[in-house]
């Protein structure tokens, strides 16, 4: 089946993440823009803050993007304005906080961490926005990862691991978890919300290989999206809802692609020799955020929709990844 690269369900870089899912048709692991609210600017792009340090006055504001970096030794939340200026770390924790999420209202970052447990497990964590007031909503032995916050903020679906990976729903204080998919012979991760919260996007092997599906926020109405021989992942909404960014293999190497919503038009954006994934709208529909690994290491960039002008946000040595 090839490798059958459904990310981001462990705490991993990248390369670690392609082997272990390639492992089987059902366990894989995986190493991405546009923050939507507002917090904090500084002037120097390549500057990073300590712990919830604010750079400026809360006057100066820009909308924020919040990503993961190991630059200071292991994978932790950053936030930087949406030109890359202002790289603030928010957590500091010797285990792995990774997939970070914006709420609606950009008061609150959900996160992924490993740090009440071994490396082979990971809860659902959330924070203030400044890093501050970090407190587990799940308590499960095995992966909780990948959370995403409905677009209302009382919610927030992420994927579990019952048995093989399955698409979860709980309330945004993490009571009433709830599993939709439960499909008992595929993965079924990396969920993402519709604008309006009515369906949920995710990625799924349950005809024999990973594919873009979507399906109402119960549960229910379960369609194939890409249906295509190749590798396709990580789907991200657009604003308007009209469109879906998602990775695909289909030509050789990992590329970001768009579709409409119902499927149609696949058009591939990137076009490189080197890894192309993670993407994610701005809340304003005018850029899509993306992870590529073409400078050696991995960096965030953004890119109009349609491809064009695409641009390294973080200019920095470790990698940095996985950006909203």
């Amino acid at each position: 089946m090839g490798d059958i690269l459904i990310s981001k369900i462990r705490l991993a870089p990248l390369a670690l993440i392609s082997s272990l899912f390639a492992l089987m048709l059902l366990a894989a692991c995986g190493s991405q823009d546009g923050g939507p609210t507002s917090r904090t600017s500084a002037s120097n792009p390549s500057e990073s803050h300590g712990v919830g340090e604010t750079a400026t006055d809360q006057s100066d504001r820009l909308p924020l993007l919040v990503f993961r970096s190991n630059r200071d030794g292991n994978h932790e939340i950053y936030t930087m304005n949406e030109d890359g200026s202002g790289q603030t770390r928010l957590t500091n924790d010797p285990s792995e906080d990774d997939t970070p999420a914006w709420s609606p209202d950009g008061e609150q970052i959900a996160f992924t961490s490993g740090r009440d447990g071994s490396r082979e497990e990971s809860e659902v964590y959330v924070m203030d926005a400044d890093g501050s007031k970090q407190s587990r909503l799940t308590s499960h032995p095995g992966i909780d990862a990948f959370p995403v916050w409905s677009p209302d903020g009382s919610r927030i679906a992420y994927h579990s691991q019952p048995l093989l990976f399955a698409i979860f729903l709980m309330d945004a204080t993490g009571s009433n978890p709830v599993n939709l998919t439960n499909v008992r012979t595929s993965t079924d991760v990396h969920p993402e919300w519709s604008p309006d919260g009515s369906k949920i996007a995710f990625t799924s092997t349950r005809d024999g290989n990973s594919e873009i599906y979507v399906m109402n926020a119960d549960g229910s109405g379960v369609v194939n999206l890409t249906k295509h021989p190749e590798t396709d992942f990580f789907p991200s909404w657009s604003a308007d809802g009209r469109m879906i960014a998602f990775v695909s293999q289909r030509d050789g190497n990992r590329e970001i692609y768009v579709m409409n919503a119902d499927g149609s038009n696949q058009t591939r954006l990137t076009n490189n020799d080197s890894s192309d994934a993670w993407p994610a709208w701005s809340s304003d529909g005018k850029q899509i955020a993306f992870t590529a690994r073409r400078d050696g290491n991995e960096e965030i960039y953004v890119m109009s929709p349609d491809g064009s002008n695409q641009t390294n946000l973080t200019n920095h040595p470790a990698d940095d990844s996985y950006a909203d």
